[in-house]
């Protein structure tokens, strides 16, 4: 398995921090010691990359892509913000054909608006403008407090998604409804944007909401989906640590990556 670092930050103001989140994920995944299905957790068993980043989008997201496009094995890819998506799936797609995104975040990240066309609010929109992803491939885990113009335009488009009160009406109703419907695509790419977690759970990032899922809930549906065949990459995204407490955030992170060996 290969572990591919993206310290890339679109934004400032709150997302500025995240682009140090690889390396803070990486010293805490070296406490991590088995996955909970007791299976060995150990350096030796990863490589780690980095992708060729810098403070410049247009080169930056070539090289993401590139990097992604010429991988032969599982990878999980280190955010940075949520904006680095668009290139990895970008790239992701240039390897498997008619792929499908399982998306857990607070927000759809579709706002309109050309300002926004590779931000993190809007990655999601773009690939769907561009025509890199069939909105009816797309499911969105544990949506909270979202724009109104944002869910219309899901509902325009079709996309699934789920928000946290139906999650918290039956968490393994919508977790069977999401596993039928990903195991028809021909390859998955989950993404996970921490936060989608409560944060008493992860208080290291940008865009804190409350009533979010717990660490538990997600690696729930973690543990599930890991076991669909067509499963071939996750990313993690939004992690910061200069907001994180007690490295809370990093240490979730972590320990989903762990339940991967």
């Amino acid at each position: 398995m290969k572990l591919i670092k993206v310290p890339f930050c679109r934004n400032s103001g709150d997302n500025a921090g995240c682009e140090d989140a690889p390396a803070a994920i990486l010293e805490q995944l070296e406490l991590v010691y088995s996955s909970e299905d007791n299976h060995l957790v150990h350096p030796k068993l990863f490589r780690v990359e980095q992708a060729a980043v810098t403070d410049d989008w247009k080169s930056s997201k070539e090289q993401i892509s590139r990097h992604i496009a010429q991988l032969d094995e599982f990878p999980i890819a280190l955010g940075g913000d949520h904006s680095i998506t668009y290139a990895l799936f970008r790239g992701f797609c240039q390897r498997y054909r008619n792929a499908g995104l399982v998306i857990f975040d607070t927000h759809p990240d579709t706002y309109s608006g050309d300002d926004y066309l590779y931000e993190h609010g809007r990655y999601l929109r773009t690939l769907i403008e561009e025509g890199m992803v069939d909105p009816a491939r797309v499911i969105i885990i544990g949506i909270r407090n979202a724009d109104p113009d944002e869910i219309a335009y899901l509902k325009e488009k079709r996309v699934s998604f789920f928000t946290m009160r139906q999650l918290f009406m039956n968490i393994e109703n919508v977790c069977d409804t999401v596993m039928e419907k990903a195991r028809g695509w021909e390859s998955l790419y989950i993404s996970v944007d921490i936060d989608v977690l409560d944060p008493a759970f992860a208080p290291g990032t940008g865009c804190i909401e409350p009533g979010g899922m717990s660490t538990r809930e997600l690696l729930y549906f973690i543990q599930r989906l890991k076991l669909l065949k067509n499963l071939r990459m996750l990313d993690i995204v939004e992690v910061n640590p200069h907001k994180d407490v007690n490295n809370l955030t990093a240490k979730a992170a972590a320990k989903i990556i762990g339940e991967f060996f």
